[in-house]
């Protein structure tokens, strides 16, 4: 691989080049050399220990290859450096999804959208952790959390995840219908009722 060559040779020059390092790293873990990714990866990281990117890029080595608790502990590195890094913010809620921390998952996912809301990957995401924490409790709180922010993209997302799973309950439907009418505006929430319905007859058909 072109690529690899070339970080190969500028470690070759430079062997405490952070950027040479990550990238090689980088490089060597999407060609399935996990075992020397990890080993470039960590020279990065001892090589600029303020740099998030390597311990963003061993995270999310971690993550692909299934290492959870690795992944989990590399990206909060990351951070703690630079809270704003979209990438590992991202992949951490992806890492707590996987390890049933629905809770944090869903945090993250929030939190980064903030940043990037338009990155449809993001939202796939938090709809997915959604989907897996739907229990009527946590159903409930979402929906005043949400809706309290006026939040109107994360109550389409949240709508979409979870009725399929309260479908069985009309009246719990019925209040979230009569809910979305109140708070949104009528073009919204109608577009939400619509979706709302589509989703509770498939569930019962």
């Amino acid at each position: 691989d072109e690529a690899i060559r070339s970080y190969r040779a500028a470690v070759r020059l430079q062997p405490n080049h952070t950027n040479a390092l990550n990238g090689l790293g980088n490089e060597l873990g999407h060609a399935g050399q996990v075992d020397q990714a990890v080993k470039y990866l960590g020279l990065a990281i001892k090589s600029a220990k303020r740099d998030p990117r390597p311990l963003s890029n061993l995270g999310a080595l971690y993550l692909r290859e299934g290492m959870l608790d690795e992944a989990h502990s590399s990206l909060n590195k990351a951070l703690r450096i630079d809270s704003g890094l979209v990438e590992a913010r991202s992949n951490l809620g992806l890492v707590q999804t996987r390890l049933g921390k629905i809770d944090d998952a869903i945090g993250q996912f929030k939190t980064v959208l903030q940043n990037a809301p338009q990155r449809s990957s993001l939202w796939r995401n938090l709809r997915n952790a959604l989907t897996d924490r739907a229990e009527p409790s946590f159903i409930t709180n979402a929906y005043q959390s949400v809706l309290a922010d006026d939040d109107r993209d994360l109550l389409e997302i949240l709508t979409s995840s979870i009725c399929p799973v309260i479908s069985q309950s009309t009246d719990q439907i019925d209040n979230y219908r009569h809910t979305l009418v109140d708070q949104l505006d009528r073009s919204s929430g109608l577009n939400l009722i619509d979706n709302v319905q589509r989703l509770m007859t498939h569930q019962l058909v």
